[in-house]
């Protein structure tokens, strides 16, 4: 199958032109998905962007393929050399071939009967991978439980929250009596305390509900 040199970026209606030039069959609808087999000429390096296109990938050998913010999409017999999902959910690989696997924000995906020699998991949940082939470091890395954005911004919120609390109960020492001071301090504590309480709380709740940890069936 012929390479086509360099990076070539597509959004949806490019693959869409693509597959209608190409005589691909399908239409990119859930009853009807376009199936790339061998004959479409691919380029080195792919990246894929916002696609909600049903496409399903057979018998296909890439060497460096990217999809952001994409679902809906199958392969079946594939092999890669870099294989890149950030942003994206609902796609499935099944007796593929990976020699680099990375995961940045994904969730819902599901890996069946695939062999992954290097594997790169970050922030992504609600993965499964079904009779692969992973060592046992790479087990770790995915059943770690999701750590996202909020939990970093919640940190910084604290951090403030004594920060403020701080310089407060600085002012007041200067300006008024140790009681008072330490009233400051004490009502400041319970505060922060409260605040973490009901955070944890609730992002504890979340992520029961909405933030299953990756699945590794053997």
């Amino acid at each position: 199958m012929k390479k086509i040199k360099g990076v070539i970026d597509f959004y949806e209606k490019d693959l869409r032109e693509v597959f209608e030039n190409s005589k691909i069959n399908g239409d990119g609808t859930e009853e009807n998905p376009y199936t790339v087999k061998d004959g479409l000429a691919l380029p080195e390096r792919l990246r894929i962007f916002k696609s909600d296109l049903y496409i399903v990938f057979e018998n296909q050998k890439f060497d460096y393929i990217t999809f952001s913010r994409c679902q809906n999409i199958v392969f079946k017999n594939c092999s890669f050399i870099l294989f890149e999902l950030h942003g994206s959910s609902h796609l499935s690989l099944d007796s593929c071939s990976i020699k680099i696997l990375e995961l940045t924000g994904v969730n819902n995906c599901n890996f069946e009967r695939c062999t992954f020699k290097n594997l790169r998991n970050y922030m992504s949940y609600n993965n499964s991978f079904k009779a692969c082939e992973l060592t046992e470091i790479l087990k770790g890395a995915l059943t770690r439980s999701a750590i996202d954005l909020g939990s970093f911004i919640e940190i910084i919120h604290y951090l403030l929250a004594i920060l403020v609390i701080s310089l407060i109960s600085t002012v007041s020492m200067m300006f008024v009596g140790f009681l008072d001071f330490l009233f400051v301090i004490v009502i400041g504590i319970v505060l922060i305390a409260f605040l973490i309480v009901e955070r944890f709380l609730k992002r504890a709740q979340t992520t029961e509900e909405n933030r299953l940890p990756n699945k590794i069936i053997d």
